[in-house]
This record gives structure tokens, sequence and C-alpha cells, in this order.
């Protein structure tokens, strides 16, 4: 590997790494936002009983009817980046089966035919090495 794609690889890696510590930063803020809407609902209810105002609770603008549940969905990197992911830090060749097992820990509902077809694609492009039939490896 030539060194300026090592540099590029490594400041894309970097890279990765900001946008994902974002999009994390993200999610908390968001569930956050969440749960200070739930409590302020909870103590303004509060304090309208205890008012006297028989529950009700003047606002500047309407509350919704129904809090939105919004769920927490776990990020996964794209199954492209996941394969290389595991080939990178297999200590040994791996079959398309290792790689199957090892992918739907992450996505449970990935096909056969998409991981073998990546790991095809990376024996073109000289990403991986075919070591002997179905089963592959990282170029070092």
């Amino acid at each position: 590997m030539t060194q300026a794609k090592a540099d590029t690889l490594r400041d894309l890696d970097a890279m990765i790494a900001e946008v994902r510590k974002g999009l994390a930063d993200a999610q908390r803020a968001a569930e956050r936002v969440q749960g200070l809407t739930a409590d302020l609902q909870a103590l303004e209810r509060s304090r309208a009983l205890l008012a006297g105002t028989n529950g009700h609770v003047p606002t500047e603008e309407p509350l919704p009817l129904r809090t939105p549940v919004h769920r927490t969905v776990v990020q996964t990197p794209p199954q492209t980046e996941l394969v290389l992911g595991i080939l990178r830090t297999a200590t040994r060749p791996m079959t398309v089966e290792d790689v199957m097992n090892a992918v739907r820990t992450r996505v449970p509902g990935a096909k056969r035919m998409t991981i073998a077809a990546h790991l095809s694609r990376f024996a073109e492009k000289k990403v991986a090495r075919r070591t002997a039939l179905g089963t592959y490896e990282i170029v070092k």
C-alpha cells in the first residue's frame, strides 16, 4: 500500500469516528428531549392539581395528546463496512459461513448471497484475497 493511500485511509477513519461520535451525541440529545418533555408535562399536571384547577394546565402552546414514542434505532454500519471490519479483525482466513455468523450478530436479517457478493467484490478489487474456495482474508 502506498503512503498516500495509507494517509487517506487514516484520514477517512478519523472522519468516520468523528461523525459516529456526533451521531451518538445527537441520539443522546433526542432521548433527553423526550424525557424532559414528559417530566415537564407531569410537573405541570401536578401543579394544576395542587392549584385546584382540576388538572387543567394552561400552556402557551397545546400539549400533544400523546407523547410520541421514539424507539432508539441501533445504527449499524453498512454491510460493506461491517464485512470489511470482520475480515480486518480476523486472526485467520474466514469462510463465508464464519463471516455470515459474525454479520448476523449485528444484522440478523443479512442474506448469504449479499455477504458472498461483498466478499467476491473485495477479492476482485484486491481488498481481500481468496485463500481457498469460499475462504477469504484481508490483504495486508
